[in-house]
């Protein structure tokens, strides 16, 4: 879905007119300088759809044509990884009882890195096990 603000620090940021982020090979939807070490960007939606991941290489660029250096040392710290909205198709059992423990099998795509759900309007979130 993209639209997540990524802070991303670094240095020789300059404020010039092309200052651009880049998430992989596609521009960030808005790039905004801070200060000559810190940039805020917003990131694009995942290009794959097929995937449910996808690991870039975040680069920036004063100019908008010349990037940062993609050495491989560099790029061992600066990647982002997008993670595709995770969504349920079963649920089971069907009923349960909020005042007992049960557990609940929920299947579904995208659910690698979820941790927790949240049923209907509770202010409570349940671990994944």
């Amino acid at each position: 879905e993209g639209g997540e603000e990524v802070l991303i620090t670094g240095s020789n940021f300059r404020n010039d007119v092309g200052f651009t982020c880049s998430f992989g090979n596609v521009t960030a939807r808005k790039s905004v300088w801070i200060s000559p070490s810190l940039a805020m960007c917003i990131a694009p939606g995942l290009q794959n759809p097929s995937s449910s991941s996808l690991n870039v290489q975040v680069r920036i660029s004063n100019n908008g044509i010349d990037f940062s250096d993609t050495n491989e040392d560099w790029n061992k710290t600066n990647n982002y990884l997008f993670i595709d909205r995770p969504e349920a198709f079963t649920v089971k059992p069907d009923v349960a009882s909020w005042d007992r423990n049960t557990t609940l099998t929920i299947r579904g795509n995208g659910m690698r890195f979820v941790t927790s759900c949240i049923f209907g309007d509770t202010n409570h979130s349940y671990p994944i096990i």
